[in-house]
């Protein structure tokens, strides 16, 4: 299950994720600037950030993860596009 809401303490958007299968909890910062979206995470054995952009019309999103976990680097790059579903 994921939470997501505004934390008026550090003025940002937040999330706290909370993986069913581990009971791991997992907190992410989000940052949006004109088409840049940033997401951060911070915790214990776990950093790292996604940086992607919006296209013109915000119909194609784009952009990557780069995180370390328990030291080991790791990375993936995601593509979203919106769909228009009658």
């Amino acid at each position: 299950i994921e939470i997501i809401g505004y934390d008026e303490k550090s003025k940002s958007l937040k999330s706290h994720y909370f993986e069913g299968n581990t009971g791991k909890h997992l907190e992410y910062t989000y940052q949006l600037e004109d088409n840049t979206l940033i997401v951060s995470i911070d915790v214990p054995k776990v950093k790292g950030q996604f940086n992607g952009k919006f296209n013109e019309d915000n119909s194609v999103y784009v952009g990557r993860w780069d995180w370390t976990e328990y030291g080991k680097k790791m990375g993936f790059e995601a593509k979203m596009t919106k769909l228009k579903i009658n």
